[in-house]
């Protein structure tokens, strides 16, 4: 079964990782496990959750090709998480990089995150995390649907 991604898609500075951070922080309540990270800085570098016995991986770096790689790559190899939540950019080294692990057989899940005002810019980051919430969620069903079907 290849890892599921799901990925806050956006330009520089459109609050894909507040979003990342806030769905984090829902989670967190309902976690049965948890490799916690330092929540002081700005980014989630590195968490992982269990939620419903899946392992979410969590890595809102997400402007840079090779640092968004080693994140993942750390994730799904030392933590085997099944579901990996990143930060990527609309376009360039971290997209491509996500649609090549999408032509290998990855599951992506694509949330787009755009630029609003300054006015309505943390009612639209708790709207994109609602948004995010919901992906996260279906993919934890859909990983214990496919973990009973192989049972």
């Amino acid at each position: 079964m290849q890892p599921r991604i799901i990925a806050v898609r956006g330009v520089n500075n459109c609050g894909k990782t507040t979003a990342i951070k806030m769905a984090y922080e829902t989670f967190l309540a309902r976690a049965t496990s948890v490799v916690p990270v330092n929540l002081r800085h700005k980014e989630v570098r590195g968490a992982v959750i269990e939620i419903d016995g899946v392992k979410v991986g969590w890595i809102s770096l997400g402007d840079y090709e090779g640092i968004l790689q080693e994140w993942i790559d750390y994730l799904l190899d030392e933590h085997d998480c099944e579901v990996v939540v990143c930060a990527c950019r609309s376009y360039g080294g971290t997209a491509n990089y996500l649609y090549g692990l999408e032509n290998a057989g990855y599951a992506i899940t694509w949330v787009r995150k755009a630029r609003v005002e300054e006015a309505s810019f943390r009612q639209a980051n708790r709207r994109k995390a609602a948004e995010l919430v919901k992906a996260i969620e279906a993919a934890v069903v859909a990983v214990n649907g496919e973990l009973s079907a192989t049972a």
